[in-house]
């Protein structure tokens, strides 16, 4: 549960979401002292996917080198 004072301009940050996962988030109003009685605005939603995580390897040469000495080796001691 996430609380707030009163702000018209609210913004709400997440973590720990997963990857490429769909989500669905509830909100809704209410006063500070959120008790039975207590007022509240109708529940809203809202539909959020997470993106995909990119990984991108800028080491890649060094990569490439040593796998083709392995595949160099292998052939060698054949």
């Amino acid at each position: 549960m996430q609380y707030s004072t009163q702000n018209y301009n609210v913004t709400f940050e997440f973590s720990s979401l997963l990857d490429n996962k769909e989500y669905t988030l509830f909100y809704f109003a209410t006063s500070e002292d959120p008790t039975l009685t207590a007022t509240s605005s109708a529940v809203k939603m809202v539909n959020a996917k997470t993106l995909e995580a990119l990984t991108v390897n800028i080491n890649w040469e060094k990569q490439v080198i040593v796998s083709f000495l392995l595949i160099f080796v292998m052939v060698l001691t054949l």
